[in-house]
C-alpha cells in the first residue's frame, strides 16, 4: 500500500470515526491538534461534532426569575445586617436591661420597619 493510499485510508477512517467520538474524546483530540499545530485535523474534529438542538424556558421568564432571586438575596443580606446590629446593641446594653430604649435602638427599629414595608410594597408591585 502506498503512502498516499494509507493517508487516504486514514482520512476515510477519520470521517467515519470523528462523528462517533464522545465529548471527552473529542475535547482531548482537539487539544492535541492545537499542541501539534494541526489546524486541518482540528477543523475536521470541530466540524464533525454532532449538532444538537436544545430547548429552554422563555428568556424573559428566566431573566425575571433570576432578577427576583437576586433581589430576595440582597433583601436577606440586609436583614442579616440589621439582625447583627440589633444583636450587638443588645449585647452592649446588656441582655436584661429594663425597658429603656435608646435613640439608636428606636432609630434602627424604625429603619428595619421602613425597610420591611418598602420590600413588601416592592413585592406587591
Amino acid at each position: 500500500m502506498s503512502v498516499k493510499a494509507s493517508i487516504n485510508a486514514i482520512k476515510k477512517m477519520n470521517e467515519k470515526m470523528y462523528p462517533k467520538l464522545s465529548a471527552d474524546e473529542r475535547f482531548k483530540m482537539v487539544i492535541k491538534t492545537l499542541v501539534n499545530g494541526d489546524e486541518d485535523q482540528r477543523e475536521k474534529l470541530v466540524k464533525s461534532c454532532p449538532k444538537v438542538n436544545y430547548s429552554k424556558s422563555d428568556h424573559s421568564y428566566t431573566e425575571r426569575i433570576g432578577a427576583s432571586r437576586d433581589i430576595v438575596t440582597v433583601f436577606i443580606i440586609q436583614l442579616l445586617e440589621y439582625d447583627k446590629i440589633i444583636t450587638i446593641m443588645k449585647i452592649i446594653n446588656g441582655f436584661n436591661y429594663i425597658e429603656r430604649e435608646t435613640t439608636a435602638e428606636r432609630g434602627i427599629v424604625t429603619e428595619v420597619q421602613a425597610f420591611l414595608h418598602s420590600f413588601e410594597t416592592f413585592c406587591g408591585d
